[in-house]
């Protein structure tokens, strides 16, 4: 029978190490301090040699304590490399950026890759944007992840340094202008690196807060607050993108019977966690929304139509503190004069935190 190789968490190992190495230190510099004690008290049943080997045992001690943190800091770095290079979510969120603005950036055509390790050579097509991610993202409990990302910018004689400085200027602005939920900071701008034959590289960093994952990670269960705040936010969109609906008996005085009127009339009846499962990490949840949509004097079937289209467009949409939403149906109308009632169920998923 084979033998099962153990997993091991190096960060882990090293943490449990630091520990020990503390302990070791504490216990060192009491059995010092101890033998300084009872010099001063007049024992002089303690030796030089007992001083000088408790000496030499703090010593060795701190000497260790400081090999063991070293060894932790190194294993967390190399932690968060992999975890970057894993999920590189900066990366992969400036490269979007890059791809569906590239007009706005003055960089069509340009290629845009994601790396691990930029590159020190001229790339064989210029110019070439190159994304890398050295650092894992951090985690917040709303889902979204905060992370950095270095951009280069390689560039031949054609293209001024100029040119690259303005692309990484208007990053931050592109990222604000497409979702305002998400921060974008430079925090570095590295010296152009001449890599001959007239190829300079150019990098930019940038912090970036509040990115939304396609799976985010939720950590425990939704708070009732959570559920009750994703009902207010399906009947606040229901109001808000419903649109124009024509109205019966209201004209413009050019004798049509028939006008438009601002947006439906929607109100929250009630809103439940109807399952929740989890298969290999991801976590699915159910939620089942009621609420009535009316305007009027309109007919029934277009409200119908109109909430129904708004319902099921928040599939793929990111929720705080619950995940993305997946699927989006309403399940039951009821009719009830000018008022409809909905019944709506979303299914909601992220990776267990």
């Amino acid at each position: 029978m084979a033998t099962k190789t153990a997993k091991t968490n190096p960060v882990a190992d090293a943490s449990a190490l630091v520990r020990k190495r503390e302990a070791e230190l504490s216990e060192a510099v009491e059995a010092e301090l101890g033998f300084e004690r009872r010099l001063m008290e007049g024992d002089d049943s303690v030796t030089t040699s007992d001083m000088t080997e408790a000496g030499n045992a703090s010593k060795r001690a701190r000497l260790l304590l400081e090999a063991a943190r070293k060894n932790l800091a190194t294993a967390k770095a190399e932690a968060s490399k992999a975890a970057a290079e894993a999920s590189p979510d900066a990366a992969e969120l400036v490269a979007d950026l890059f791809a569906e603005n590239q007009f706005a950036f003055g960089a069509f055509g340009v290629p845009v890759n994601i790396v691990s390790k930029l590159s020190d050579t001229a790339p064989s097509n210029l110019p070439t944007i190159e994304i890398t991610q050295d650092q894992a993202t951090e985690l917040t409990l709303s889902g979204t992840v905060n992370g950095r990302a270095v951009v280069a910018f390689f560039t031949d004689a054609s293209v001024s340094l100029a040119h690259a400085e303005t692309l990484g200027a208007k990053l931050p602005e592109v990222v604000r202008s497409g979702d305002r939920a998400i921060e974008a900071q430079r925090f570095s701008a590295g010296a152009p690196l001449d890599l001959g034959n007239g190829v300079t590289r150019r990098t930019i960093g940038f912090a970036i807060r509040g990115i939304k994952p396609e799976i985010p990670t939720i950590t425990g269960e939704p708070a009732d607050h959570v559920i009750q705040g994703f009902g207010r936010n399906v009947v606040s969109a229901v109001k808000q993108r419903s649109g124009y609906v024509k109205r019966k008996g209201v004209g413009f005085g050019n004798g049509d019977a028939s006008g438009y009127v601002s947006t439906v009339h929607a109100s929250l009846g009630s809103v439940a966690l109807a399952d929740s499962r989890e298969s290999g990490g991801i976590v699915r949840r159910t939620l089942e929304v009621d609420f009535t949509a009316q305007v009027m004097n309109v007919h029934g079937d277009e409200v119908k139509q109109r909430v129904s289209q708004v319902i099921e467009g928040m599939a793929g949409e990111f929720e705080s503190y619950l995940g993305r939403i997946e699927s989006a149906s309403v399940q039951r109308i009821q009719a009830g004069g000018d008022a409809r009632g909905f019944s709506a169920r979303f299914v909601v998923v992220s990776k267990r935190g």
